[in-house]
């Protein structure tokens, strides 16, 4: 007690005790139940209600942060759906940021979302972007991986799923770096397709795929390593009535538009199909065949075009 100074002390040991030292309120241990507890009655401050508040509104046994304009930034409980909304009230606040010291190496997770039970359907993480901007931007300054997305156990699913519904582009790989690095890299260690393009459109007149190079390297190479294998480099089966494969030369272009080169001195670099009569269907001239082990060509063209044999075959 002092004369000049009012002072009190309520508690019966030094772990639960409310006290006032003539400056400061403190209470150590015990409870408090019912009522708003805020670090200011104005401006930004963080506050705790029992009972709904308002100016901002919040709901009943909530924690919200409240910024200097009196909105609500951070909301602990309000929503009975949502434990944690955050919500910037102007553009250049952050909602969230995770960030370690910069002398510190991090040799764990900066941040972790686990969905713990195998009967869950709900989804893991959703973002939802009305705007123009980027949805979800990552950016690798060192020389780790930008993004890896693994299933290393359970039942067979889609590793990686995108929908669009719009008329614009489903995935776009932009390698903007004038290196030699890969802009695109698939490796598959299983026994299904490495690569699949399936066009459901049957009014799609686009094409299923164009490859567009301005280089000076090959526009597209294949190389198949394995020496037992027996199928074919290229195969493409064709069910409508164009031909299965075009080849068009560049008009300045000297070269040959086909050139078969044979490396094995025990294969031939071309091989026709036998025919047991002369095609029936629309041919242009300079169309080849092969009818009862003899080489043709179109003479006239026409459906069914002429036929005549190469040159003098017995």
């Amino acid at each position: 007690f002092s004369a000049l100074v009012a002072k009190f002390e309520i508690g019966s040991s030094a772990t639960k005790v409310l006290k006032y030292d003539g400056t400061d309120f403190t209470l150590v241990g015990g409870t408090i139940t019912g009522g708003t507890i805020q670090t200011t009655t104005s401006g930004q401050r963080i506050r705790i209600v029992s009972a709904s508040a308002t100016t901002p509104a919040q709901g009943a046994n909530s924690l919200a942060l409240i910024n200097s304009s009196s909105n609500k930034i951070l909301d602990f409980g309000t929503s009975s759906s949502v434990i944690l909304t955050i919500i910037p009230t102007d553009t250049s606040t952050q909602g969230i940021l995770v960030q370690n010291v910069s002398g510190l190496v991090v040799t764990h997770d900066a941040a972790s979302l686990s969905i713990q039970n195998a009967s869950s359907s709900g989804r893991g993480l959703v973002v939802d972007n009305a705007g123009t901007g980027v949805g979800v931007e990552i950016t690798t300054t060192g020389t780790g991986k930008s993004v890896v997305i693994g299933k290393s156990s359970g039942t067979a699913a889609t590793l990686l799923e995108l929908n669009q519904a719009t008329n614009a582009i489903g995935l776009d790989l932009n390698k903007t770096g004038t290196g030699a690095g890969i802009a695109f890299d698939l490796a598959n260690a299983g026994t299904g397709y490495d690569f699949k393009i399936a066009s459901t459109s049957s009014s799609n007149a686009a094409g299923s795929m164009i490859i567009a190079y301005e280089g000076t390297g090959r526009g597209m190479e294949m190389s198949l390593s394995n020496a037992s294998n027996a199928n074919a480099g290229i195969y493409v089966s064709h069910s409508g009535t164009g031909v299965v494969m075009e080849l068009v030369g560049g008009a300045s272009s000297n070269n040959p538009v086909l050139a078969l080169d044979n490396n094995s001195a025990t294969q031939s670099p071309l091989r026709m199909g036998s025919m047991a009569a002369t095609p029936t269907g629309s041919a242009n001239v300079g169309d080849l065949a092969v009818v009862d082990i003899k080489l043709m060509i179109c003479t006239v063209a026409g459906n069914p075009g002429t036929w005549a044999i190469v040159g003098t075959q017995t």
